[in-house]
């Protein structure tokens, strides 16, 4: 059994890699604990907005060491955010158009667990499914790359501080030489 001071590790610190396996674990360790830090948050005030920010970085962590393992950088995790923030807006948009259509929507309809409220959370939700689904199921790097070594048996790796150099290659003078 993997030590419970790795995978919390693997939970706080975005450095490092994580293949299929150690995605389920530290989703499941990090959003047990996400879900527990907003049960706990104040509503309201900035309390609730670092409670929030704790959330956010205990469920964006693993999403990062697993797009370590994919090759690529974890900063998409947070480019995305302002791409789902409009997706939101534009699926309020298209709710509120088909409620207009129908003649406008009763507070019935809009309630929590109303139709347009299912509706709304579909779509908003869709295109996170998509891409927890694409990371659960991707096949990452069967070797190191420059996020770290290859995931070990329970799916994570230790990671460098920083991406690995790039080698630079020395051009040849004409008579030989190196430069």
């Amino acid at each position: 059994m993997m030590p419970a001071v790795t995978i919390l590790k693997a939970v706080i610190d975005p450095r490092g890699r994580a293949d299929r396996r150690g995605f389920l674990i530290t989703m499941t360790v990090g959003g047990m604990f996400a879900q527990a830090t907003m049960l706990f948050a104040p509503s309201g005030g900035t309390g609730s907005l670092a409670f929030a920010a704790v959330a956010l970085w205990l469920c964006a962590v693993p999403c990062q060491r697993r797009l370590h393992d994919l090759g690529m950088s974890g900063w998409l995790v947070f480019a995305v955010l302002p791409l789902l923030f409009i997706w939101s807006v534009v699926a309020s948009l298209i709710v509120g158009a088909a409620a207009f259509a129908m003649g406008g929507a009763t507070l019935a309809m809009l309630e929590t667990g109303g139709p347009l409220h299912l509706a709304l959370a579909a779509m908003i939700g869709l295109p996170l499914i998509v891409v927890g689904g694409w990371l659960s199921f991707a096949r990452g790097s069967a070797t190191a790359n420059s996020y770290g070594p290859a995931p070990g048996a329970f799916g994570l790796s230790e990671g460098h501080g920083h991406a690995a150099p790039v080698p630079v290659r020395v051009a040849a003078r004409r008579d030989g030489a190196a430069a």
